[in-house]
This record gives C-alpha cells, structure tokens and sequence, in this order.
C-alpha cells in the first residue's frame, strides 16, 4: 500500500491510535447505565454475620419494572434464636435509572418483631424532597436529587463504581438520609483485590466509605459479575460489625 503525506497519513495515524485505544465510538463498551447485563434480573444468596456470629441468611434481588425502574430487595432467613428474639428484617426500594443516574423513588423497612423500627421513605426528585413516616410521625425532609436511602446507595455506588473501575483513588460524594437528617457520605475505590468466598473466588474492586473513621461501609465488587458484591462489611467504631459473602444465586 502507498502512503501518500499529507491528508492520507494523517488519516492513517487517527485510525491506528483509534485502534490503540479500543477501536472507533461506535465499538466503545456501552455505559454501565445502558448495559442492560448490567441491569438484568438476579438474586443472590449471602451468608450474614454479626461479629463472629452467624445469623443465618439472606438475599438480595433485582427485579425490572419497565421503563428503566427497578425494585430491589434484601430478605433475611435468619437462624431459628435470630427469629424468635430479634425477627426478619426486610428491605425493598425502587429506583429508576434516569440519564444514567440511580434515582429512588421509595424505600421500606419492615421487621415483624421490631414494629417501632418500620418506616417508608417516598422522594421526590422534582421537587427535591423526601417524605419520612415511622410510627405514624411524618418528617419532610430536604433531598436533592439524587439523594439515596441506605439500601439503594448500594446500587448508585455500583454504578459509579463500575464506570471507573480503572481509577484507583477516585472518589464520589452520596447525599444520603440517615435516620431523619440529611447527609453526605463519600466513597473512594481503593484498591483491586482477591477475595475468597463460599461460592469462589472473584478478582474484585473494594469501595469504601470514608467520610467517617468510625462508621464505614465496604463493597468488594466483581466485575465478572457486572460489578455485583461478593462480599460487604459494615465497620464501628474500626471493628467490622456486619459481613455478608456470597453464597450462590438463588
């Protein structure tokens, strides 16, 4: 082939660097928010442990609405003491995943044993409200969007996390509602990681919470399992309080 200067080289050396990087926009990997592997229907089944003792169970699923709304859901089968004294704590919210961005639309908590804890968050991103009722008592509450309840910021924090998997360090404020107060929590992608777990082993990426020392949230996210945990931890006061690994699917 004859390389002529000028315009042609030119347009030989675009295409070669093209290539280097991955090739043109048009084979560029689709966003996370658009991957619809990403979003696909599953339930997972993990081990749940409070310190060194074994709670039992519990399941975490993704369901699709339509539309790009999702419900997801964290059921517990706890170990037969667990259910007696303390019950089956339940969790749902549904979010919808608007210009790429994890959107909550409703959270529940629900526990047959603990009535007084059960409460309902409804949000309102246009009007950049949340609406909290617990025991018949309803607080509104300042929430601009996105600002995410403590169950569907694990999905806004996988998201993020999957878009910058290569950025080791990078991090990401979260407005999220603890309890009734408005807060920012911020994450940071720290390192790659081999976790072991009962359903194997997993090349992983661990995301952790850092804006406090003495409560933190840590994520180890597989992306051969389009970014889904394999393993969570709740830290207080430094020690780990709550772990969850993977068992299998359901």
């Amino acid at each position: 082939m004859k390389i002529r200067a000028g315009g042609s080289l030119r347009h030989l050396m675009a295409l070669l660097l093209l290539a280097a990087a991955g090739g043109a926009a048009a084979q560029a990997p689709a966003p996370p928010s658009d991957d619809a592997a990403f979003w696909a229907a599953r339930a997972d089944r993990y081990s749940v442990e409070w310190g060194d003792i074994s709670l039992g169970e519990g399941t975490i699923a993704l369901k699709p609405r339509g539309d790009g709304c999702f419900d997801y859901s964290s059921t517990t089968d706890p170990i037969a003491l667990v259910r007696w004294t303390y019950g089956s704590p339940r969790e749902s919210s549904t979010f919808c995943v608007v210009d790429g961005v994890v959107q909550p639309r409703h959270f529940e908590y629900r526990n047959n044993k603990r009535s007084d804890d059960n409460f309902t968050l409804d949000f309102d991103a246009a009007g950049e409200r949340a609406r909290m009722i617990r025991g018949g008592n309803v607080v509104e509450l300042k929430a601009p969007a996105p600002t995410y309840d403590r169950f569907s910021i694990r999905e806004a924090v996988r998201l993020w996390a999957a878009g910058n998997a290569e950025r080791i360090g990078a991090e990401k404020e979260f407005s999220f509602i603890d309890e009734d107060k408005l807060r920012l929590y911020r994450f940071q992608i720290q390192a790659r990681e081999t976790v072991e777990t009962p359903a194997g082993r997993f090349e992983t990426i661990r995301v952790a919470r850092i804006d406090n020392p003495k409560k933190s949230y840590r994520y180890w996210l597989a992306p051969s399992r389009h970014f889904v945990p394999v393993k969570i931890e709740h830290i207080n006061k430094g020690k780990v309080e709550l772990r969850m690994a993977l068992l299998g699917p359901k």
